[in-house]
């Protein structure tokens, strides 16, 4: 049930980037899409670390005022795998006891953040998930 559940809330969130794509909705209407979709899932396993919906809103706001500039990615939430450093956030790759809060982000994540994209949080990578029995 919870994998039917989990693929629901995926779907909900691919058509939402492909709605995103056709340059359908500001960066707030797909934070706030992103936002529902992950309480829908309402799954802990996914995430390690979550960026406050309060600050992704924000960050979506600013992101909205500013306009696309011809960024690409303008207002896409995304992901990151929990050994993927992102700014200000702990980075553990899934073990809690190695954390290390990223002074900068990693070069693939300034890229996405640079093109415009919103980072969401930190989630599990996959193998831990499995190996843990979490998000199965």
């Amino acid at each position: 049930m919870a994998k039917i559940k989990r693929r629901s809330a995926c779907r909900k969130l691919l058509a939402g980037t492909r709605q995103f794509a056709g340059m359908k909705r500001s960066p707030l209407a797909a934070a706030e899409a992103a936002l529902e979709a992950d309480r829908t899932a309402a799954d802990p396993a996914i995430w390690i670390n979550r960026v406050p919906d309060s600050d992704v809103l924000a960050q979506a706001r600013v992101l909205e005022a500013e306009g696309s500039r011809g960024r690409p990615l303008w207002g896409l939430t995304v992901a990151v795998k929990d050994n993927i450093d992102i700014a200000g956030m702990p980075t553990t790759a899934g073990c809690p006891e190695y954390a290390q809060v990223a002074s900068r982000s990693a070069p693939a994540v300034q890229r996405l953040l640079d093109a415009g994209a919103l980072a969401s949080g930190q989630d599990q990578p996959g193998p831990v998930r499995h190996r843990t029995g979490r998000g199965t």
